[in-house]
């Protein structure tokens, strides 16, 4: 891993995704300007219509030694976040959408896990669910696995905004693939399982943020189907636990969410919560 200097940890490059996603995009860009250590900021607009560009502009001349910005049309998020990886510099890199956050001092226990492994490639850890306001919800994947290959038998267990992995595996591996629209951060994921070393750590590193806006929380469905796709793509079984976890999720997990939809919309109410809110039962 290339140094800048003796006792310098390498540097890190955050790539933020943006598509007309101004109402949280600040606060996003506020989560890592707050990282301790070397970390560059590059911020691919699709042509936003919403004021984005105007505030991108603004916080990128701010701090033009560590951010640099485009803003224009792509093909979708992942050919979004494939622009910024090779805009980028760092030594290891991530990407963090326009409506999540990075836990502080997120980056350094990342980038500290890699200066203690010189053969690391990926990192991944624990990541809250919060609502449209940041009000926490639940632990994303809180059930770990810390063995990265499982990855080729299992759903996916790396939340993807709470994790890092060295720039050289893009070039080992190749950039996302763009037929994906949802789950190309799986896909990718399942082309290093079994051949990257990868390590879990057990922190918080990031915020993942449902609301009505998102697409987690407009089409799941459609996430499910390119999951499947992508499991099968790389070699999966329809006799794995995969398929027994999808199972279990289509037959019992979503018919009875809908059962306690009432409770839901009751405690809602209750709490204060707004209705676009998600509790896991």
């Amino acid at each position: 891993m290339t140094r800048e200097g003796p006792g310098v940890p390498p540097k890190v490059s955050v790539i933020v995704p943006n598509l007309n996603g101004r109402q949280f995009l600040a606060e996003a860009l506020e989560s890592i300007d707050v990282q301790i250590g070397s970390v560059e900021t590059i911020i691919v607009d699709g042509g936003s219509t919403d004021g984005s560009v105007e505030l991108i502009r603004e916080w990128a001349e701010a701090r033009t030694d560590r951010a640099r910005w485009i803003s224009e049309p792509d093909r979708g998020q992942a050919d979004a976040i494939n622009k910024g990886l090779a805009l980028a510099t760092g030594d290891v890199v991530g990407w963090l959408n326009a409506d999540d956050l990075l836990e502080p001092g997120a980056v350094a226990t990342a980038m500290q896990a890699f200066e203690d492994d010189p053969e690391l490639g990926l990192v991944w850890g624990f990541c809250l669910v919060i609502d449209h306001e940041g009000r926490l919800l639940y632990v994303q994947n809180p059930f770990v696995r810390q063995d990265f290959a499982l990855l080729r038998r299992h759903r996916n267990f790396v939340p993807q905004p709470g994790s890092f992995f060295r720039r050289s595996l893009v070039e080992r591996f190749g950039p996302l693939d763009v037929s994906y629209h949802y789950m190309f951060d799986y896909e990718f994921f399942l082309r290093l399982a079994g051949s990257v070393h990868a390590r879990f750590i057990p922190s918080v590193l990031a915020r993942f943020r449902l609301h009505s806006g998102s697409k987690t929380g407009r089409a799941h469905r459609e996430f499910l189907r390119e999951e499947r796709r992508a499991f099968l793509a790389h070699g999966g079984s329809l006799r794995s636990p995969f398929f027994l976890d999808l199972w279990r999720y289509r037959v019992v997990d979503a018919p009875l969410n809908r059962l306690k939809a009432p409770l839901r919309r009751l405690l809602w109410s209750v709490m204060g919560l707004p209705r676009d809110s998600r509790i896991r039962p």
